[in-house]
């Protein structure tokens, strides 16, 4: 787990580097002894080992809590109705929905089959996106749109450069069969990653002990987004953008960006077309302004994410 603890003294006992696959940059962490962790009344460990960073400075959280904290526990993560279920059984290799992982140290990785492909991926529900495969797999792969180039991908130590296509083909995870979806080919990618706009809708079980997991599409997955899309005051910014990660919309006669399932953010008018980005809480980590951008029939075409020290980030308006 990274965090703040200001109020918390910790024993310090060495440093790690943390650093994201395919990129030579690195942050460096704290390696402390936390004397005892508990969740929801359960004694998750004692003395165990975690590293801590100024998370804030990077994410809008308090701290992020791995697989490795629960190994000792069956972990169902219900995205669609918002639950942590933690208890003591464990996952049946005989059910046909279950499948083995791959045991990393720090993430969890398993088999997923692309257009006939098999592949090594990983979840991250940090990623707003879908599923993100090497450029590198490109030759591999049928599309049905054409690669074409749509920006980048940034992370607290590095950006990738990504090119969104249309596969010609099947993504399957576990018993789950994607057809023919839009996906990023991102250049310095060592695994496939899978996003929170595809495990938003699924109820994933962890066996870590087993090395065993399962995916499912949970009830509450029948969400019709699209009919909330066109209910409620419209404008020329509202919709989706970024292959639906990230929604403008209107309530309560003021407008809000929200990605994935974070907070909402208000967004106040500076000038014509551009921005300025409002959380109800307390954030140390900056919030760029949103500069919308138009076409030559002045139609709204993206937003371009504009940061104090000269970085942009364009995200496509969905057509």
């Amino acid at each position: 787990m990274y965090g703040n603890f200001k109020n918390i003294v910790l024993e310090v006992i060495g440093e790690d580097p943390l650093q994201t696959p395919g990129s030579d940059k690195r942050l460096i962490s704290k390696r402390v002894i936390v004397p005892n962790v508990t969740l929801s009344g359960i004694n998750i460990s004692e003395k165990v080992v975690m590293n801590t960073i100024a998370i804030k400075e990077l994410v809008s959280v308090d701290g992020i809590l791995s697989a490795n904290a629960l190994a000792d526990y069956l972990v169902t993560i219900d995205y669609p109705n918002s639950k942590l279920i933690i208890d003591s059984d464990e996952l049946n290799t005989a059910d046909e929905d279950v499948t083995a992982f791959i045991q990393k140290d720090n993430v969890i990785n398993f088999n997923i089959f692309i257009d006939g492909n098999k592949l090594e991926a990983h979840l991250d529900s940090g990623n707003p996106g879908g599923f993100d495969i090497p450029f590198s797999f490109k030759d591999k792969l049928s599309f049905k749109k054409e690669p074409v180039e749509g920006g980048v991908i940034n992370t607290p130590v590095a950006s990738f450069k990504k090119w969104k296509a249309t596969l010609d083909g099947d993504v399957k995870i576990g018993n789950i069969t994607y057809t023919n979806p839009d996906i990023n080919l991102v250049e310095g990618f060592q695994f496939v990653n899978v996003g929170y706009n595809i495990i938003k809708d699924l109820r994933i079980t962890i066996d870590k002990k087993n090395s065993l997991i399962n995916f499912r599409k949970s009830a509450s997955e029948i969400v019709n987004e699209d009919k909330e899309e066109n209910s409620g005051e419209q404008n020329d910014y509202t919709g989706w953008y970024g292959d639906h990660t990230r929604k403008i919309f209107i309530e309560n006669e003021e407008m809000y960006l929200q990605r994935g399932g974070a907070p909402k953010l208000k967004l106040v008018k500076m000038a014509e077309d551009k921005f300025e980005m409002v959380l109800d809480m307390l954030v140390k980590n900056e919030l760029p302004t949103i500069n919308f951008v138009r076409d030559e029939t002045n139609n709204v075409t993206g937003l371009k994410f504009v940061f104090k020290d000269g970085r942009e980030d364009y995200v496509e308006k969905d057509k």
